[in-house]
């Protein structure tokens, strides 16, 4: 006959966890799901973490944007920043070329916005201007879409007022309307890296 056995309870999903982080005074959130934990994510090192994406490749599993958010939220040396930017690149190109045999629209394999400001912070944090840098001006092959707010942040990393010019050339190559975000933003960005005669001749500029 039937077995009267009560059947085994199936395992609710587990929720994810929603980090916080301050990226340069602005919060920011990232989820680690049950299985990053069991896969021990959370206590990896950027390097591990890192070793441990590239594993995921190597095994045909796609890792998903928070692998990338989690790695770049241990970023704490030049070195990580160095590492992290090399780990955007390589989760670009394998979404891309898996979503391209998958004839996927080509929107659904990029990070979103919110990816590259954390970037920016990690390269804050880290001490490398220049992966912060290289990542704004190498974006579109990093999957990692330009925004307003991104540009004005970097503005605040700039230690030279060459980097400066990188950043507001960078908003005028997007086709942006030179508003009064930027335009303070580079104004205070060469006052503090100690170019007085730039900020004076940008705000001539901006008037």
């Amino acid at each position: 006959g039937a077995s009267n056995e009560p059947r085994p309870a199936r395992r609710e999903p587990q929720p994810a966890d929603i980090v916080r982080i301050d990226v340069m005074g602005h919060t920011q959130f990232y989820p680690v799901s049950t299985g990053d934990r069991k896969n021990g994510y959370p206590d990896m090192t950027v390097a591990q973490l890192s070793d441990a994406l590239d594993a995921r490749y190597a095994a045909k599993k796609l890792p998903a944007e928070r692998h990338v958010q989690q790695l770049m939220a241990k970023v704490a040396t030049a070195e990580d920043a160095s590492l992290a930017a090399a780990t955007l690149a390589r989760f670009h190109h394998h979404r891309a070329a898996a979503f391209a045999s998958m004839n996927l629209p080509r929107s659904r394999h990029g990070l979103t916005p919110q990816s590259l400001m954390m970037f920016i912070g990690a390269c804050h944090r880290g001490g490398n201007v220049e992966a912060a840098m290289s990542a704004a001006e190498n974006h579109n092959a990093l999957g990692l879409p330009m925004t307003r707010p991104a540009l004005v942040k970097l503005t605040q990393l700039c230690e030279d007022a060459g980097q400066v010019l990188r950043v507001y050339e960078l908003w005028q190559k997007e086709g942006w309307d030179v508003d009064g975000a930027i335009a303070e933003a580079v104004v205070i960005a060469a006052a503090r890296v100690g170019e007085p005669d730039a900020a004076e001749r940008w705000l001539d500029e901006f008037k």
